[in-house]
C-alpha cells in the first residue's frame, strides 16, 4: 500500500511562481490541482472541476517545488483534498520547510488533523456567488476566511472579508 502511494499520480493543471495571488506574507508558489466535488453555483474555478488520470507522482512535484521555487507553497484548484494521498504530498512538502497553505472549501473542523498539523495556512470555505466580492480581492467570496497558525499551534483569522485582520483563535 505505501508503494502505492509513492507512486500515486497528481493530477496538477498549473504551477505558478512567482505568485502573490494566495499569500499574504510575500511570494508564493502556487498548485492548482483539478478536480472538485462541490459543485458551487457559480464555480470560481470551473476550468479545474473536472478530474483526469494523474500528471505528477508525488516525488516530482517535490523536485520541482524544490528547484524552481521559493516563499509559501500553496496548493489549490479544484479542490486538493478531494484528490487522494494529499497528506502524503503535504508530508514531502514539509520537509522543503516553507510554509504551507492549503485553500479548500472545508471548514476548518471538516479538515483532518493530520493535515491541518502540516500546514501554516489554511484558507477555508466554499465559493458563494451570491457573496461574491469585487475583482482584486484577496478571497473570491466573503464567506472565506484565511487561517494562519501561530507560534503556540493555534489557529487564528489572518484574514477575512468581514473581519480584516482581527484576530480570532480556533482550536482543532
Amino acid at each position: 500500500a505505501d508503494q502505492d502511494v509513492a507512486v500515486a499520480k497528481y493530477d496538477v493543471s498549473s504551477i505558478l511562481y512567482p505568485s502573490f495571488n494566495s499569500a499574504l506574507d510575500g511570494m508564493s508558489t502556487d498548485i492548482y490541482f483539478q478536480g472538485c466535488k462541490f459543485n458551487c453555483e457559480g464555480c470560481h474555478n470551473p476550468a479545474l472541476k473536472g478530474f483526469g488520470e494523474g500528471n505528477y507522482t508525488a516525488g516530482q512535484l517535490v523536485k520541482i517545488i524544490k528547484e524552481k521555487s521559493a516563499g509559501i507553497i500553496t496548493l489549490m484548484g479544484g479542490e486538493p483534498l478531494h484528490r487522494p494521498h494529499m497528506g502524503y504530498l503535504l508530508g514531502l512538502l514539509k520537509g522543503l520547510h516553507r510554509p504551507l497553505s492549503l485553500f479548500t472549501g472545508y471548514e476548518l473542523d471538516g479538515i483532518e488533523p493530520g493535515i491541518l498539523k502540516l500546514l501554516d495556512y489554511v484558507k477555508t470555505g466554499k465559493y458563494d456567488c451570491n457573496s461574491k466580492t469585487p475583482v482584486g480581492s484577496f478571497l473570491a467570496s466573503s464567506n472565506q476566511v484565511f487561517w494562519k497558525k501561530d507560534g503556540c499551534g493555534k489557529w487564528v483569522v489572518h484574514w477575512s472579508t468581514q473581519k480584516g485582520c482581527e484576530q480570532i483563535e480556533r482550536n482543532i
